[in-house]
């Protein structure tokens, strides 16, 4: 029985949901190169192990197709790369996802889980021996840094990514490119785990929870708060919520008192919302949000599109058109149909997960809440892995007539 178990467990899907997760978010893994050798990797697997197609997924790619057809012909603008780069991204999210199948929470648990312990052990070195961050930075990262294909990237030895700017204390990244992205996947860790365990203070999320706190993210914490809500609400602990509120809320308060502009560009961001020197603002994620929801505006129904100049530009070391708002920037990019057409699609798979794990449907949707209260903070939705996220109700579901009713596509 232990070896068949141990068998469960793949290294090829570990590979695979590896590169799925560090594609364009571990400094190592960065770039087109790794993003077409990490799709054309799992297409061959897929074709390998003889998976059949769905006839969602093209459903899922003709949506966005259909979006990008109105933006070519509204703003007369193409460009081949981000085509084909996002249809790249959507298929490869379905291959791992397909190939892997319904373990698929167990192999990201598993991996955070692996990831979380590594970094805890390092970033406890570095707080201990505070010497030993000049010592990996001049000694240890140069090399990780030669071979690595993408730059600037930050100081990483691909396991642990080194972020010593802010705060006294280091700040824990984990293996992705800065704390707040290593607090999305250490929420989703906690996600999954808390579906499968319905335990808090199960072993590994305790670790997810140790690891969440040293990333000193606000956003990370702010988007904690709101899984701690839902996970509340959907255990039925009113008197705990009930409780907890008002602490969230001070906490909230607190955290957003933090924020950068407020205690460094009050005047300017005061000026913002009036309407007066948008040109001159630093982008701030209240800031992006801001600007986005002004191109929301002028085009509510599908959006700017991808194709435009929104993520260039010069202003100190910041675009006066970059975005770091993955939420705002997704109604921005798609207006208000691929919004709802993305999110209800991540629904149904949140929905079924719960299903399976006889958690009340309602669930799902305050995990949907939860994803775009993190997509807040980092642009993660147009990523790969976000969109598996998106895919996970086509799993090979269980023989379970309620199950099986809700595993088909159905808004």
């Amino acid at each position: 029985m232990l070896v068949a178990k141990k068998k469960e467990f793949s290294i090829v899907n570990y590979l695979l949901l590896y590169l799925l997760t560090g594609t364009a978010f571990m400094p190592f893994l960065i770039g087109n190169t790794f993003l077409v050798i990490s799709f054309a990797i799992s297409f061959i697997v897929f074709l390998r192990k003889r998976k059949k197609f769905d006839s969602f997924i093209f459903v899922f790619a003709s949506g966005f197709l259909l979006i990008f057809i109105g933006h070519i012909f509204y703003f007369g603008t193409f460009k081949v790369g981000i085509f084909f780069g996002l249809f790249m991204r959507i298929f490869y999210a379905y291959f791992v996802i397909k190939i892997i199948g319904d373990k698929i929470m167990d192999y990201f648990i598993r991996l955070m889980y692996f990831f979380t312990v590594i970094s805890l052990i390092i970033w406890s070195v570095l707080i201990i021996a505070p010497g030993s961050i000049d010592y990996f930075l001049n000694n240890i990262c140069p090399f990780f840094e030669s071979i690595t294909l993408y730059k600037p990237c930050e100081p990483h030895i691909i396991i642990y990514t080194f972020n010593i700017r802010n705060g006294i204390l280091p700040r824990n990244s984990g293996p992705f490119w800065e704390p707040g992205g290593f607090g999305v996947f250490l929420i989703v860790a906690l996600i999954f785990n808390l579906i499968k365990t319905k335990n808090m203070f199960e072993k590994r999320n305790v670790f997810f929870l140790i690891a969440l706190f040293t990333t000193q993210s606000t956003g990370a914490y702010l988007t904690f708060t709101a899984l701690i809500v839902v996970y509340l609400f959907s255990r039925g602990k009113f008197n705990y919520l009930i409780f907890a509120l008002p602490v969230f809320i001070f906490l909230f308060v607190y955290y957003f008192d933090q924020f950068d502009f407020l205690n460094k560009k009050i005047n300017s961001e005061f000026e913002f919302l009036e309407g007066q020197k948008t040109a001159n603002l630093s982008r701030t994620r209240l800031v992006s949000a801001i600007e986005d929801w002004k191109i929301f505006l002028q085009y509510p129904l599908i959006g700017e599109g991808r194709f435009t100049e929104s993520e260039f530009g010069e202003f100190g070391n910041q675009g006066l058109n970059y975005r770091n708002n993955g939420t705002m920037r997704l109604l921005a990019e798609f207006g208000i149909l691929g919004f709802f057409f993305y999110f209800a699609v991540m629904y149904r798979s949140f929905k079924v997960l719960c299903l399976k794990y006889e958690i009340h449907p309602i669930y799902a949707l305050g995990l949907v809440g939860v994803v775009i209260s993190a997509a807040f903070s980092q642009v993660i939705l147009m990523k790969p892995f976000f969109f598996g996220l998106c895919f996970m109700f086509l799993i090979p579901i269980e023989n379970n007539k309620k199950l099986q009713h809700f595993g088909k596509f159905k808004l």
